[in-house]
């Protein structure tokens, strides 16, 4: 009897840890430990109910950052892929994403209705390279403010950001041509490079 040689890798291994034991009817997915009780679970109390919000917005932001990773990675943006949108579990970006939470669009918005403007917004523009709202600054020759030339690292992630963030808010209803229509409705006030 031949002893087959025992690798660190191998094909039925890693099926096994993509698929666990359901056999691939399950998808690997690094926010399923809390899809359950998010879809399942219904609150009694205002306490549970802002459980629910937290462990429904956690599911959202890595279920969008997971997307974000897929997309970079094509585009061989590996670390950025790794790192996108870290800023969002700092206290002042998840505390308000979570008590905002609607699941159909971002709660900064409901954060500025309510406050006049939005905290969770201002940090993360000013920690995350790939929003263009990062790289306005001060013109040089003194007229104002003007938006400074990104790398072209940071406008591929920021797209891979506007399609991911499409799909995740959008779900089934998703075409391809969201990312652009969202575009076209705010381009009007963007402050951007040339």
């Amino acid at each position: 009897m031949e002893m087959q040689r025992q690798t660190a890798y191998s094909s039925e291994k890693s099926s096994k840890m993509m698929h666990g034991m359901h056999g691939g009817k399950f998808p690997f997915r690094p926010f399923l430990f809390c899809s359950c009780v998010v879809k399942y679970y219904q609150p009694k109390t205002a306490e549970e109910d802002l459980l629910l919000k937290w462990l429904q917005h956690l599911r959202t932001v890595q279920h969008h950052r997971f997307l974000v990773l897929r997309h970079c990675w094509r585009v061989g943006l590996y670390r950025q892929g790794l790192t996108h949108d870290l800023s969002k579990f700092s206290p002042v970006e998840f505390a308000a994403g979570a008590r905002y939470y609607q699941g159909n669009r971002s709660p900064n918005e409901i954060e500025r209705r309510e406050k006049g403007y939005s905290a969770a917004w201002l940090h993360h523009k000013g920690r995350n390279r790939h929003h263009l709202e990062y790289w306005i600054d001060y013109a040089a020759d003194g007229s104002g403010m003007c938006g400074m030339k990104m790398p072209l690292k940071y406008v591929l992630e920021m797209f891979c950001d506007r399609v991911a963030a499409s799909k995740t808010y959008r779900g089934a209803a998703y075409r391809d041509s969201d990312p652009y229509d969202y575009y076209a409705r705010s381009v009007d006030h963007y402050i951007i490079h040339p």
